[in-house]
């Protein structure tokens, strides 16, 4: 259950990562 969870975590903070840097590659590309 525990492994899951923390898996779980990881794939969010995955996409968090992902999205925040296609918005920095964006921000810097447009300026």
């Amino acid at each position: 259950m525990e492994a899951d969870d923390g898996r779980r975590e990881l794939r969010d903070l995955q996409n968090h990562l992902r999205l925040i840097s296609k918005d920095a590659a964006e921000i810097s590309n447009g300026s």
